[in-house]
């Protein structure tokens, strides 16, 4: 992969060098090879778990790993109207019929039917068998069923998490463990791999589509969901383009506060150019990518403009407000011999605040949701 060259790798710099346009627009990775370390960032995104030796490790493979994807042209989602993705009425009345069975406030369900909704809404209404890749607490299996109340649900996750009452209730045969492992033992005879949110945690996106489209059946449908943490101009995504040229030319060791910006937890970070090669490169065809008009992030309903402007907004706020703390504990301690309590101590504080800068991450990344087939 290449590398490009910067003047800083601290995000609160305000580089006075521009990303050349080839340059910027990349997509990036990390590939982490250890299954230890996978799952321990996993769990840890920012390396600032209890054991110090596989902090310190996971940090160093991130580093190692980290890189630009290939070149890719520019690509633009179709955007839908929040009208034209909504779920049909009746499918809506079945998730919130089954939410109410398990126990979830009807507060609770109208969050879930805007993030689920939409996606639910494209899927393949053919589907008689269906896999389901990192199903988490498992709401996503409720609007599953509601739109395919025939198909036969097979969900694979690292934990099982599913709600109370929830495997019961849409009729989910769950497999637990590590993906890598448990994808490739699956028989092929899926007509449809659904994920939300998922892919953004692949280590080795190209191993696991290909794996993917050999569980397929001819013709079959994969819809998948997740943030593009790498489109160009994300302040995250130009940090950590510095960070792969600089951590390479061992210029500057990245300082553990910083690795909140990186991210080790979504080591695929995608753009729309990128999600199209990948996927058709990997067996796939008909690369088709959605967004939602006015709700271009998962968390947010907003008009684009007021989205970008608030985005602006928060993005001074860290700096300002956040910045001198982070300015000061990089130089009080050396980046090398920074104590694990000061940097947990300090994502602590970064989480508790509206403009901390995983939450601002999270909140104004765009979302995308892509649906291709097999021949």
């Amino acid at each position: 992969m290449e590398t490009i060259s910067a003047v800083s790798n601290s995000p609160d710099h305000k580089t006075d060098c521009t990303l050349p346009a080839d340059l910027s627009t990349r997509a990036l990775e990390m590939r982490i090879k250890e299954p230890e370390l996978q799952a321990y960032v996993q769990r840890y995104p920012f390396a600032s778990g209890p054991d110090e030796s596989l902090n310190r490790r996971g940090r160093a493979a991130a580093l190692a790993g980290l890189a630009l994807r290939p070149p890719t042209p520019t690509v633009l989602p179709t955007q839908l109207t929040l009208a034209a993705s909504a779920l049909p009425p009746e499918q809506e009345s079945i998730a919130r019929r089954l939410m109410t069975q398990i126990g979830i406030s009807a507060a609770m369900q109208d969050t879930h039917v805007d993030d689920f909704g939409w996606e639910a809404n494209l899927v393949l209404r053919t589907a008689k068998s269906v896999l389901v890749m990192g199903c988490g607490d498992g709401i996503e299996l409720i609007f599953l069923r509601a739109v395919l109340p025939h198909a036969r649900l097979t969900a694979v996750d690292y934990y099982n998490s599913l709600l109370p009452g929830l495997a019961e209730a849409v009729g989910v045969e769950l497999h637990q463990g590590d993906l890598s492992v448990l994808l490739p033992s699956l028989p092929s005879a899926f007509d449809l791999v659904y994920s939300n949110h998922t892919m953004e945690h692949l280590f080795d996106p190209e191993k696991t589509l290909r794996t993917l489209a050999a569980l397929l059946v001819p013709g079959g449908c994969l819809v998948s969901v997740f943030p593009m943490h790498g489109s160009p101009g994300s302040p995250w995504a130009d940090f950590a383009r510095r960070v792969a040229a600089e951590s390479q030319t061992a210029k500057r060791p990245v300082h553990p506060i910083d690795f909140v910006s990186l991210d080790l937890g979504h080591p695929w970070k995608s753009n729309a150019g990128d999600v199209v090669r990948t996927f058709e490169s990997t067996g796939f065809r008909n690369v088709e990518l959605f967004q939602r008009q006015g709700h271009l992030s998962r968390a947010l309903q907003r008009a684009s403009g007021v989205y970008e402007s608030e985005r602006r907004r928060q993005m001074l706020l860290n700096r300002w407000l956040l910045a001198p703390t982070r300015w000061m504990i990089r130089h009080l301690f050396p980046a090398r011999h920074t104590p694990n309590f000061v940097v947990r101590l300090w994502f602590a504080l970064e989480r508790r605040v509206p403009f901390g800068t995983n939450t601002v991450m999270n909140r104004y990344t765009d979302e995308v949701l892509v649906r291709t087939y097999v021949s």
